[in-house]
């Protein structure tokens, strides 16, 4: 009895309109390709005297034929040729033609504008004008004459180990030895944009002969401008400093090799050598090792980078003496001023044995300081004369010398000591071993947060590591562990020494077990020891010591449980079931439904519970248990264990909110109840009947090519040929949640006689 539903949506149809046009493009053509030479900046540039084609196109960009066309080009001497592309040749110019013109002007020697139009009549199909206005259109063209602009540039090189070095001042020059050759590489090229004639090359420097050029690939005594030519000297003997100055001129030509009248042109550039100075120059540096330190051993500058060692060791002390000047050196004399280290009378290093430090070559002398005492400052000297690398005479500089000092430092005593104390579950620990003597040690459980959690008359293992973090011996070392009842056995000594020292990085395992643990405890392990010097004998310092803690907690019981309720229609899979806490979230059901609910109590605390009552506040909903998931068969429900519980409700005919709950009481794993108090839950599911909501939709279109086009008004009017077809498809749709009968469809269009329906996918006259 609710009222009729109904739609409605229009569509429109327009007649095209024609819109003629016309397009015009000229182009220069050189070498094949068109150039759109549109003004001076994309101008074709070319050599004076040279012919210039150009090329027309013609093009119709409307949507109907043109007749009358129309070309002319205003270029004086430049004839157009017939038109090509009328390919159904009726001299009407169609929308789907493009028309083509050339033309030529020959021997131009000024730069030209050339301008081309186009005009035409708009036609029917059958070659009568349709009244319009005629179309026009116009297309520039230039052509720019080549300007020359000779130029030539010149580079000067100083050839220097197969590399062209460019030295251009006295900062850049070429430094070289007193008496040795000098090479010269001259590179002349053409930059400009026009040959170069009678290229004439000039060096300034007595004794240096140029050669001839190489590089005139055509062999046409022009520079051309792809060109390269190089030229080269050489000067023996040179025993000063040389500036240099090489010059080149050449005259502009013509491709032909004869003349212009532009002024000639020309470059120049350096090149610098400097003879080396002698600089003498002298380096030592002073290293300090222990016996069986690598070479070359420490740096050892001040006392804050000494070498540390023990009293009474041995030390080697090394000279090394390095040549970083440029001459070599005789006469060298090293000096240590250490009492009883004394340097050989030779060096190693005199690699072409002539007994000067020559350039490279490294000196290395070395002595032994045994039984070392006391912190020491050790200085080495060293003082070499200048002299010539030809016969080893004195060049008469001054003498140059060098220093550098190596300490070292008698290591002071500084002794400490740690313990770590762990614990674990001796039920489930690894046996010690002695052979990985730190791995299973526990947990380093330092206060309640990080306790060991054991169940009540649980064992428990603890595991102590005493170990020496200082830098000196200990004896007497004594672990306490202030719990009753652990008694400390020593599982690993880690004392390869044998002397009962507790040496340098050296660790010493102890172990108790506390059984059948009840309460929670703090467990604090204690060490001292007393400072020893190597033999064993006390060093007088104060004793050292160290101490950790265990925890260890027994877990109090926490009973939880938890009833999670679902709704699903009868007959429907478990998966299907909602969690409806409320009337959002509610199962929907048609009116007269049955809805079966399941009620899942878990578990969730760590304590068994028992005496577990479920409560269902639904009438007419009997509930039966469907898995008791009782796999210890106790009548307990045990940690993390879920029974299932299902009752169906029949005929629903209005919404119901529909609340389970649980109740249990903590109990021990034997079943018997603890003293805590009971827990309990509960959870609600909630039904809907569902309302009806009935409603249509029409959609209209015009079907275009196959498309549906959605035509609303005006502006989205599919546009068609006067006296073509139209076809329209009416979309009739539910979005509603109830069907639809006596289903009427009017199109108020006259001669449009609609078809019947297709989509009735059930064939029950109601559009569902």
């Amino acid at each position: 009895n609710q009222s009729p539903v109904d739609a409605e949506d229009p569509a429109n149809t327009r007649i095209r309109d024609t819109q003629p046009a016309i397009q015009l493009k000229k182009y220069v053509t050189e070498a094949g390709t068109q150039y759109d030479a549109q003004d001076a900046a994309t101008a074709v540039i070319i050599d004076a005297g040279a012919d210039v084609d150009y090329t027309i196109v013609v093009t119709n960009t409307g949507d109907t034929a043109l007749g009358n066309v129309n070309v002319e080009d205003q270029l004086t001497g430049c004839a157009l040729s017939s038109a090509q592309g009328d390919t159904n040749s009726n001299t009407r110019l169609d929308t789907t033609e493009t028309w083509t013109y050339t033309c030529s002007v020959s021997a131009v020697n000024v730069d030209t504008y050339n301008l081309a139009t186009v005009a035409a009549t708009p036609m029917h199909d059958d070659g009568t004008a349709t009244g319009q206005s005629p179309v026009d259109d116009s297309d520039p063209a230039n052509v720019k004459i080549r300007v020359e602009r000779p130029a030539i540039q010149l580079k000067k090189y100083v050839v220097n180990g197969g590399v062209d070095e460019d030295a251009q001042d006295a900062t850049t020059a070429v430094t070289i030895d007193s008496g040795s050759n000098v090479t010269y590489k001259i590179v002349v090229t053409n930059p400009g944009n026009a040959p170069l004639a009678d290229v004439v090359v000039s060096d300034h420097l007595d004794g240096c002969s140029l050669g001839s050029a190489a590089g005139d690939a055509d062999n046409d005594s022009l520079l051309d401008p792809t060109e390269t030519w190089t030229y080269g000297c050489t000067v023996s003997d040179v025993t000063t400093d040389l500036y240099n100055l090489a010059t080149v001129e050449a005259k502009p030509a013509n491709e032909d090799g004869t003349l212009t009248n532009q002024s000639p042109v020309d470059a120049e550039d350096p090149a610098n050598v400097r003879i080396r100075v002698n600089q003498p120059e002298i380096e030592l540096k002073k290293y300090v090792r222990s016996i069986n330190m690598a070479s070359p051993g420490l740096d050892a500058q001040d006392n804050l980078n000494a070498l540390i060692v023990n009293y009474g060791d041995s030390v080697i002390y090394r000279i090394q003496i390095t040549n970083p000047g440029s001459g070599s050196l005789g006469d060298v004399q090293v000096e240590d001023h250490l009492d009883g280290c004394n340097l050989p009378d030779t060096a190693t290093g005199d690699t072409d044995s002539d007994t000067h430090l020559d350039v490279g070559e490294t000196w290395v002398y070395e002595c032994q300081l045994d039984n070392v005492t006391q912190d020491l400052y050790n200085l080495a000297t060293v003082t070499a004369t200048p002299v010539n690398d030809s016969d080893g005479s004195v060049t008469g500089q001054s003498p140059v010398n060098a220093e550098d000092p190596a300490n070292l430092r008698i290591k002071i005593e500084q002794p400490a000591i740690e313990l770590k104390k762990y614990v674990q579950n001796a039920d489930t620990a690894s046996a010690f071993s002695a052979a990985t003597p730190l791995a299973g040690l526990g947990i380093d459980a330092q206060d309640s947060a990080s306790a060991l959690l054991v169940e009540n008359d649980d064992h428990a293992l603890y595991r102590i590591v005493v170990r020496n973090i200082g830098n000196a011996p200990l004896r007497d070392v004594d672990v306490t562990e202030h719990l009753s009842s652990c008694t400390l056995t020593r599982r690993y000594e880690g004392d390869a020494d044998i002397n009962d020292l507790l040496t340098e990085g050296e660790y010493w395992v102890y172990e108790c077990t506390q059984s059948n643990v009840q309460l929670d405890t703090y467990n604090l392990a204690t060490v001292t020891a007393t400072p020893a010097n190597p033999d064993g004998t006390a060093t007088g310092q104060s004793p050292v010591n160290a101490e950790d803690p265990a925890n260890v907690r027994v877990p109090l019981n926490r009973p939880a449980i938890e009833l999670v309720k679902t709704a699903r229609l009868e007959g429907a899979a478990v998966a299907s079931a909602k969690n409806a806490q409320d009337m959002t979230d509610a199962l929907i059901v048609d009116n007269g439904a049955s809805v079966t609910y399941r009620m899942t109590v878990r578990n969730i605390g760590n304590s068994a519970l028992a005496d577990v009552v479920l409560t269902e506040h639904l009438d007419d909903c009997s509930v039966l248990m469907i898995d008791n998931g009782d796999g210890d068969l106790n009548d307990l429900l045990s940690q993390a264990e879920s029974w299932v519980y299902e009752c169906t409700k029949s005929d629903i005919d209005v919404d119901v909110y529909n609340l389970a709950t649980v109740e249990a009481k903590p109990a021990n794993d034997n079943g018997t109840l603890t003293e805590q108090s009971p827990v309990d839950d509960e959870d609600p599911a909630n039904v809907k009947v569902r309302v009806e909501r009935p409603a249509i939709e029409l959609k209209k279109y015009v079907v275009d090519g196959g498309t549906d086009e959605d035509a609303q008004d005006a502006s989205t009017a599919v546009v068609i040929e006067s006296g073509s077809d139209v076809i329209y498809r009416i979309v009739v749709t539910n979005p509603g949640n109830a069907p639809l009968a006596d289903v009427v469809v009017s199109d108020h269009l006259e001669g449009c006689t609609l078809s019947s329906a297709t989509g009735d996918a059930d064939s029950d006259n109601l559009l569902d």
